[in-house]
């Protein structure tokens, strides 16, 4: 019997564009741990831009930042492919500290902890592959007489390569 072909998975569009101190901070609050800054600190307006796609769990979010910004982040399970378009960052991972800068890509899961980010105009893609997905598909790629993998360690597993040929290495 011939191979079916893949489902067309259904798509979810979604895009948040503001200048406003305001909705720019309530929506970072939304996305972030606790620790969002005091009503008012932001007076001059923050460019922010969000654009969402998403299908069968697996999401592509185009984030432009405001100029100069500090976030506490949760970490997931998940499996985040991050490519810094413009800026930089800076990312303090418990005792280790990352920076990346534009044309950086990282591979970021940093599960049941959490992490503060400096961001400076930055613009960011993420693609971000759900942690069932992956033991799942983990799963149907081991052979029927391996055991199962061990459960995955609480240290953080983030990596970077940066672009070809930019730094000579």
């Amino acid at each position: 019997m011939p191979a079916q072909p893949p489902r067309s998975l259904p798509e979810q569009r979604s895009r948040f564009t503001t200048t406003d101190p305001d909705q720019a901070q309530d929506l970072i609050a939304g996305c972030t741990a606790p620790g969002r800054p005091k009503p008012g600190a932001w007076t001059r307006p923050l460019p922010l831009s969000i654009s969402l796609v998403s299908a069968g769990g697996l999401s592509h979010v185009d984030f432009t930042m405001p100029p100069d910004l500090t976030l506490r982040l949760d970490g997931t399970d998940d499996l985040s492919v991050t490519t810094l378009i413009t800026g930089t960052t800076h990312a303090e991972l418990g005792h280790d500290t990352e920076r990346y800068t534009a044309g950086d890509v990282c591979l970021v899961s940093f599960p049941r902890a959490s992490y503060h980010v400096r961001c400076r105009q930055l613009r960011t893609a993420i693609l971000t592959v759900p942690h069932a997905a992956l033991a799942q598909a983990a799963g149907q790629l081991q052979p029927a007489s391996t055991p199962p993998a061990p459960s995955p360690s609480p240290r953080p597993v983030l990596r970077t390569r940066r672009s070809a040929g930019r730094d000579g290495r």
